[in-house]
């Protein structure tokens, strides 16, 4: 049976979003990795797309600091900055703390259930010993915080940063101790489970300690713990 015309071209507004979603999930799973070279033409074979919306969603990228445009050389994926990691790590800890403060409060029966569903795989991902997945969700747990913090801004920025943290994120940077960082988690919710918003801040600024110290090495503004000696001690 033959298709019927196209009465209306396709909305390019809705095009143009969903090559961005899929630019920014392949950026932030390493897809695509920091410093890559990203040709319009290559891009365009991968997606199925013109160029144009390309152009469009690689704008955006930049604009959020995931993409890198050299005027007449290159446009690449942003390269990993030790520095910027430890800023954003700082910043966006901030953020999630304020999600704890403003969010436990709203928080009704289904809210509670919802989150212990999520903290359950932070839980296991700490046993699984995956830092990677261990961050997804907990950042989802916080975000369903900020969602029920009705701050529309805060729940914009903590996207924008956990975004932007996940494309500079490497294996120097994971939790050296995902089980430990697992533990700590599981003592925030059982705060946020009991409604005290201001405990459960506390000690998600104890579980993004832990992270923030490989960022802070990384950018030399601390040295790697010396092996201990077991024979030198009494």
């Amino acid at each position: 049976m033959p298709l019927p015309p196209r009465t209306t071209a396709p909305d390019r507004r809705l095009l143009g979003h969903s090559v961005y979603d899929r630019l920014l999930d392949a950026i932030t799973r390493g897809e695509l990795a920091p410093g890559e070279t990203l040709r319009d033409t290559e891009l365009s074979e991968w997606l199925g797309v013109s160029r144009s919306p390309i152009r469009d969603a690689l704008k955006r990228l930049s604009d959020i600091g995931l993409v890198e445009f050299v005027p007449h050389r290159f446009t690449r994926v942003t390269p990993i900055d030790p520095r910027q990691q430890l800023e954003i790590s700082v910043t966006l800890t901030g953020l999630y703390e304020l999600a704890y403060a403003a969010g436990v409060p709203e928080l009704d029966d289904a809210d509670r259930l919802a989150l212990s569903e999520i903290a359950e795989r932070v839980l296991d991902a700490g046993r699984r010993s995956d830092g990677d997945e261990l961050g997804i969700a907990m950042h989802e747990y916080c975000l369903l915080l900020a969602k029920r913090s009705r701050n529309a801004l805060l729940l914009q920025s903590m996207d924008l940063l956990a975004a932007q943290l996940r494309m500079q994120v490497s294996e120097q940077t994971q939790l050296a101790d995902p089980a430990a960082g697992a533990a700590l988690f599981a003592a925030t919710h059982e705060a946020v489970l009991a409604g005290e918003a201001d405990l459960a801040a506390a000690r998600h600024r104890d579980f993004a300690a832990m992270g923030r110290q490989s960022f802070r090495i990384l950018a030399g503004h601390e040295q790697p713990s010396a092996p201990r000696d077991e024979r030198s001690e009494p």
